[in-house]
């Protein structure tokens, strides 16, 4: 049964305005003048490797675009070749970057890790979250964007059909990017989890792990379900930001959402299913954005993935 227009309506207001309150704050945050990303871009686009890289690129480029010119009226699929070659040529000089930021990472990454005990023993908020899985977060040499997803704070007045199976759904996130947004892969990969936090954060929260992950860009993504709606908040930062950038509450009224769907002739169970999936794919959604997002700021060349996430 299709969901009514009156509740897509209501969801896709709910994230055109999530976009563009993401966009202003991404742009601050990767890109702004309280970051230092820029500064970092330009170090490493000024090293050696990267110089000789570029030059060998713009040798290559131009010769495609004369061999371009004297295919115009030659086979499609001469000119599409050439179209890839140039595209494997973007992807490898982008891939060099990441490469070399990671380096510039490398010695602040370490002293985090030499002070990472002190700061578990200092505030015990931290044994709610992984230490193994913070080291191995810090160690890992490949770049890449970070998502985190906390389990959300659930009212005891919200209905039992939210209680369930929670850390089961937020796992569908976690499937989602790993096959639209691979970490294994160089493309645009983005590391989740979704067992990192014990239990549910708050903006607090996302300010002591910007501590021990100011060297890693990273979103999280974090919820409270009430016994008639859903807030959504995401909390990132950038490349060596010390500002935490908090996005503004999204909110669903997800009990109006439920009249609409049973006078639609969906049954109570049915229709607490769908809200249930949908907030699914919210998160879903606001992942993808964050990590396209973060590509696109640091690469002029990356190819934004969320638009051919159809069924999404």
């Amino acid at each position: 049964m299709p969901i009514p227009a009156a509740v897509t309506n209501v969801l896709v207001r709910l994230l055109n305005a999530s976009a563009q309150h993401l966009g202003e704050r991404l742009g601050q945050a990767f890109g702004g003048k309280s970051s230092k990303a820029p500064f970092l871009i330009e170090q490493v686009k000024s090293a050696p490797r990267y110089w000789e890289a570029q030059i060998e690129y713009l040798k290559r480029k131009q010769a495609r675009e004369r061999e371009l010119l004297s295919l115009y009226t030659a086979k499609v699929d001469s000119r599409i070749a050439l179209q890839e070659q140039e595209l494997q040529d973007r992807r490898e000089l982008s891939l060099l970057q990441r490469e070399l930021l990671r380096d510039w990472q490398a010695k602040a990454i370490q002293i985090k890790l030499n002070e990472i005990q002190m700061l578990w023993h200092k505030d015990a908020w931290f044994y709610n979250i992984s230490l193994p899985d913070t080291e191995q977060i810090l160690q890992r040499q490949q770049h890449r964007f970070l998502l985190l997803v906390s389990p959300p704070i659930i009212s005891k007045y919200s209905p039992d059909y939210f209680h369930n199976n929670r850390q089961i759904e937020l796992r569908k996130v976690g499937e989602f990017l790993n096959q639209n947004y691979p970490g294994y892969k160089d493309l645009r990969p983005v590391e989740f989890y979704s067992d990192y936090f014990k239990d549910a954060i708050y903006d607090i929260d996302v300010k002591r792990l910007q501590q021990i992950l100011a060297f890693v860009p990273t979103a999280i993504i974090y919820s409270d379900i009430s016994d008639y709606e859903v807030n959504w908040r995401v909390g990132f930062w950038g490349w060596q930001n010390n500002q935490v950038f908090l996005l503004p509450t999204l909110a669903w009224n997800w009990e109006k959402v439920q009249e609409e769907l049973e006078a639609c002739g969906y049954g109570k169970k049915e229709s607490l299913r769908t809200i249930r999936e949908v907030i699914v794919a919210i998160h879903k959604l606001l992942a993808a954005f964050l990590a396209d997002a973060y590509y696109l700021y640091i690469e002029r060349n990356y190819e934004p993935q969320l638009f051919e996430l159809e069924s999404e």
